[in-house]
């Protein structure tokens, strides 16, 4: 069964649904809004926030200290505070340090949910940045913001739902 792809202000609600539920949302609701369909949403936000607060309970667990990466043929050990910055490569996460490139077989979600948040900051969908690592962030004529890391000569962008996070610094 082949489905065309959306066009016009259907293909804005796609792609917003699809930002929505990369940032973890638990559902997307359209108006008019059906009684039933919210009702399901806000049980399952309740179920959530139920597991959360059970886990809360629970030693949390360290924050991700070490990277095991393959560069060539060998397998190295990174600490994670060296490294410059994460970035999505297809099925793998590339991590770059100020000396070298690697790749690792993590999904870039699962490994931003094991790093340290107060020092690894998700600057778009594709990049998650070492706070220590950067130089300036900057801010284009169009109002779009970069981050310039360290020992880089290009600069990241920062995505509109990221850029809050740099604000009052």
């Amino acid at each position: 069964m082949h489905r065309k792809m959306p066009t016009g202000h259907h293909l804005s609600r796609y792609l917003h649904a699809i930002t929505a539920f990369e940032q973890g949302a638990i559902d997307y609701i359209l108006k008019p809004i059906k009684m039933a369909r919210l009702a399901g949403t806000v049980t399952r936000l309740k179920q959530r926030l139920s597991e959360k607060s059970r886990n809360k309970g629970a030693t949390s667990a360290e924050p991700l200290q070490w990277v095991r990466a393959s560069s060539g043929n060998s397998l190295r050990f990174s600490p994670v505070r060296d490294i410059v910055c994460f970035r999505s490569d297809g099925k793998y996460t590339k991590i770059v340090t100020k000396d070298d490139q690697a790749l690792i077989r993590e999904p870039l979600r699962s490994l931003g949910q094991a790093l340290d948040a107060r020092m690894f900051w998700k600057i778009n969908r594709g990049i998650i940045v070492n706070l220590s690592h950067i130089a300036r962030v900057t801010r284009d004529d169009d109002g779009k913001m970069h981050v310039h890391l360290q020992g880089q000569t290009a600069s990241l962008p920062v995505s509109k739902n990221h850029q809050s996070q740099f604000r009052g610094m």
